[in-house]
């Protein structure tokens, strides 16, 4: 008898705890197992004994269940990225009257960067398209909830884990450093925690800001492809410069090991 009080009360013990794990009160704990109410009520009062399959089955379930919850919190977290003023987060389709103002009707971007100034009913085409790019983010200004720009890494071919960045800050929110405090953040979750081998980046050789940006960043000048850009101002022909920098470089340059 005494043996039966004891397996009745570790039973017990066990339901009530198991319940408490998955977070449900007793009415949808037995809607989620598809369990009958009275049967659970019975087993946490210590009147019935669940037989042990059940018991390991609800463990399994509710231990893949926690983890499930506990991937797609990481999975929601990785979308954003903070630095001291900015946070980077992907894209919403909701975003396109923030970006358009932002930086997609700027004239001077146009010099470098094909489409600028954008329509308004261009950038809502873009912004839907990079809201399905799960290396795409917008950056936002936290003191004003403003969208000064954003960021994309290009992986073609994941087997050679290579990235290229590209980037657009806007025209009133330049030399304030914002670039740099994004793509630094950006260079650190990529290279440490997506583990590219390298991160690449293109410019045209007379955006003096990117050629700064880039050299301060660590990234080092790998080549030029003659004549693959062009002044969209004057119509004349410019060089690509090529430069990147490999997880070993980043490390080197951070003292992250």
């Amino acid at each position: 008898m005494s043996n039966d009080k004891e397996l009745y009360s570790e039973c017990q013990k066990r339901i009530i705890e198991l319940r408490r794990k998955s977070g449900y009160n007793r009415k949808d704990f037995c809607d989620e197992f598809d369990i009958p109410y009275r049967t659970v009520t019975e087993w946490e009062r210590g009147n019935r004994n669940a037989p042990e399959y059940v018991i390991r089955l609800l463990e399994y379930y509710i231990a893949m269940n926690n983890l499930n919850d506990k991937m797609k919190k990481s999975e929601e977290a990785s979308k954003f990225i903070e630095t001291k003023r900015l946070l980077i987060r992907r894209f919403r389709e909701d975003d396109a009257k923030l970006c358009y103002e932002g930086w997609g009707k700027d004239k001077e971007l146009g010099r470098f960067i094909f489409g600028y100034p954008m329509k308004k009913d261009d950038m809502t085409t873009f912004v839907k398209a990079m809201s399905r790019n799960e290396n795409a983010y917008v950056i936002v200004e936290k003191e004003s909830n403003s969208c000064v720009g954003y960021i994309s890494v290009d992986i073609p071919y994941r087997q050679l884990n290579i990235g290229e960045i590209g980037y657009v800050i806007g025209e009133k929110y330049q030399k304030k450093g914002y670039a740099y405090e994004a793509l630094s953040r950006i260079l650190e979750v990529y290279f440490t925690k997506k583990k590219l081998y390298m991160l690449e980046a293109k410019y045209n050789e007379d955006n003096i800001a990117s050629a700064k940006l880039l050299k301060k960043l660590g990234f080092v000048q790998d080549g030029k492809l003659r004549n693959r850009r062009i002044d969209l101002m004057s119509g004349e022909r410019k060089d690509m410069i090529v430069c990147s920098m490999t997880f070993e470089e980043y490390k080197e340059i951070t003292g992250d090991e």
